[in-house]
């Protein structure tokens, strides 16, 4: 397997491993105002984390210097 190869399934694991807790902590700390609002942490988690996931799929394919 390429190392190019690795690293993008290494970033992609991170991101879902990442999505999972914010998911848990989101599911764990619920308040009872409904669903909205859980929706709206797990939205701003994506936001954090889907760009950071991208930069590093973008950094493990991109040519080496």
């Amino acid at each position: 397997m390429k190392e190019t190869t690795r690293s993008a399934i290494d970033a992609t694991l991170a991101a879902v491993v990442a999505i999972a807790v914010v998911a848990y902590f989101v599911w764990m700390f619920r308040d009872g105002s409904g669903w909205t609002a859980s929706a709206v942490q797990v939205l701003i988690a994506l936001g954090v984390i889907v760009p950071l996931w991208g930069v590093a799929v973008y950094r493990a394919y991109r040519p080496a210097r």
